[in-house]
């Protein structure tokens, strides 16, 4: 194959009516697109202004948002609404040929501005030029010669990795729009999208049981819970949902804590049960425990019993200090909160008595 078959291979261009209007998208990053037409839209007004001022509105905006975050909204938002041609990278056609990556780079925008007005994006920032390379040098280079004012053309690009980028290269974006885990409205927008119509299913529950979760895991939850016709009388009640969260076969993978918890389990890592831990560790003794574990990490003790009460998986770390200190996992969680609460009393008067001495 050439490399301008290479190259090709290496773009998508999207006209705006064929963008879908239809598609089931993260609201809060609509959101986000929506402020940011709405700079658009003003940017005409204020033209002159800008230019007598020597600075430009750039039109460069870097998405950063954990993984499952759902990127193509606002670029499906933007590309109907402006509307605009729609020019993405084919990354994984792209890092096949690593040869090519810079050609291919220079390629995209020199085709963006011959397609303008034009939306340039790049998905997964961070896999076509991570901190290090030359390619980094090039497309700041690209990114600063780009611009909305003079070219038509807007840059955006999402990562799940910032610290895989080189800072210099994130401010070349004029604007960084940071995006958490989905919001409680956009878990209740998704499956009330996907499950309308199901009465059977209590979806304002539901969207509470996913708390930390992406967009795209509570998308694949509301999939599999609309395929299911088997769903039980009481399913309003917590403990139904819970159960049937858990016989969905999906996860919150684009948690971070899980996919750590994930790992320590699947690795052979075992913590003894409340049973074995309680004859290990007799009622009488475990102030003087708790008093321990605060002793070491107050912040990491509290972490660890605010995600257990939670029933929420626990990260890497937390497995860590569960391990030196398995008591944690005994009692109720009021219990746990008490005991911690107090031996951070006992332990906050120790060290004022330790400091007048």
């Amino acid at each position: 194959m050439g490399t301008e078959d290479t190259l090709a291979e290496a773009l998508e261009l999207i006209d705006p009516e064929r963008i879908s209007a239809s598609r089931l998208s993260q609201y809060s990053i609509r959101e986000k697109a929506k402020w940011f037409h709405s700079i658009i839209k003003r940017h005409e007004g204020v033209r002159s202004t800008l230019d007598e001022r020597g600075v430009e509105f750039g039109g460069r905006v870097l998405l950063v948002g954990p993984p499952g975050t759902d990127f193509q909204a606002f670029i499906d938002y933007i590309g109907i609404e402006v509307p605009l041609r729609i020019l993405r990278f084919r990354i994984s056609n792209i890092l096949s040929e690593p040869k090519y990556v810079n050609a291919a780079i220079q390629t995209g925008f020199e085709t963006a501005k011959r397609s303008s007005p034009c939306l340039l994006y790049i998905q997964s920032l961070e896999s076509l030029c991570p901190s290090g390379t030359p390619t980094t040098a090039l497309l700041i280079d690209e990114l600063e010669r780009t611009t909305w004012d003079k070219d038509e053309v807007l840059v955006i690009a999402s990562t799940s990795k910032p610290d895989a980028l080189e800072r210099s290269l994130m401010g070349t974006f004029d604007r960084l729009l940071v995006s958490d885990s989905a919001s409680l409205e956009d878990r209740v927008r998704a499956l009330e999208d996907v499950l309308r119509n199901r009465e059977d299913v209590d979806v304002a529950q539901l969207a509470e049981l996913t708390d930390g979760w992406s967009f795209i895991d509570v998308k694949h939850l509301a999939v599999s819970i609309l395929m299911n016709d088997e769903i039980e009388a009481d399913s309003f009640s917590g403990e139904s949902l819970e159960r049937l969260i858990r016989e969905s076969g999906v996860h919150p993978v684009g948690r971070g804590e899980y996919v750590d918890s994930l790992i320590a389990r699947t690795s052979g890592r075992r913590f003894p049960s409340v049973e074995t831990t309680e004859l290990e560790y007799p009622e009488e003794f475990l102030d003087q425990l708790y008093l321990e574990a605060v002793g070491e990490s107050y912040s990491d003790t509290q972490r660890v019993i605010e995600t257990l009460n939670s029933s929420l998986p626990l990260s890497k770390k937390d497995l860590d200090f569960l391990g030196k200190f398995p008591f944690l996992i005994m009692g109720s969680a009021e219990e746990r909160l008490m005991r911690l609460l107090k031996a951070k009393r006992s332990a906050d008067k120790l060290r004022r008595l330790m400091g007048r001495q």
